[in-house]
């Protein structure tokens, strides 16, 4: 008798165990133009084999989300409230949280979720919202992503967002996806600091600020884009001491 779960064909590729129709998102296909060579809370690992992500197609059309951690002062300055989004193509050597590759890793993001997101983070102590993973810029991540930062950024205009992307800023985000999918300007334009790029083992610097290898780079995202050029996030805008290593 067939799965009653319907699946989602993204590739010419399939595959069937145990008679189970089940098609793939793979990094050789689908990131053949979004493949970075460069890194960020990711790392990256040279592979000439395709890298293959089984995708329920409800995990698709609804985010799934790995974990939420209040209190967070790793992510970014101040006190924060990071949320952690499943799904990455990325699959750096060495990540921190492997778990959050697969698409349907944790919970669906309902909307409930996400109204208690924006009631939590207006606590005063909060300075701002970080979102993790997995990959937030995934293109799927991005629409399940929106509203979220779209009502959050309505609703706290003075609090920030820090986003954590294994894509490039430059090549990637602007230069690929913006192309494609309105989503991601909408998302740039809401964003104030962006850490892009891979995270890489061989570059792993524990002495930096908010990111995990020398390759990364801390975006100031409204500078950059009114500038038309990459603008690095400068810790003297915030409380952090101006001798912080970025």
């Amino acid at each position: 008798m067939a799965s009653p779960h319907i699946y989602f064909a993204a590739l010419p590729y399939f595959y069937a165990p145990h008679h189970h129709f089940a098609f793939l998102i793979s990094n050789f296909s689908f990131n053949r133009g979004f493949h970075p060579q460069s890194s960020g809370r990711h790392v990256h690992e040279a592979n000439p084999e395709p890298r293959t992500h089984f995708i329920h197609k409800e995990h698709l059309t609804i985010m799934n989300y790995s974990n939420i951690k209040e209190y967070d002062i790793a992510n970014g300055p101040g006190i924060r409230y990071t949320l952690f989004v499943s799904g990455c193509t990325h699959h750096c050597k060495g990540c921190f949280n492997p778990e959050t590759w697969d698409f349907a890793h944790g919970k669906p993001f309902t909307k409930d979720i996400e109204d208690h997101i924006l009631e939590e983070v207006g606590q005063e102590y909060y300075e701002g919202l970080t979102l993790l993973g997995g990959e937030p810029m995934e293109p799927s991540n991005q629409k399940g992503l929106l509203s979220l930062v779209t009502r959050f950024k309505e609703r706290y205009p003075q609090k920030t967002i820090w986003c954590f992307s294994g894509y490039l800023f430059d090549r990637d985000l602007l230069g690929r996806f913006a192309k494609i999918m309105p989503e991601t300007m909408e998302l740039l334009k809401r964003i104030d600091v962006l850490v892009d790029g891979e995270f890489m083992l061989d570059k792993k610097d524990v002495t930096l600020l908010f990111k995990g290898s020398s390759n990364q780079r801390t975006i100031d995202v409204p500078k950059s884009l009114a500038a038309g050029k990459i603008i690095a996030w400068d810790p003297r805008d915030t409380s952090m001491s101006p001798n912080s290593k970025i």
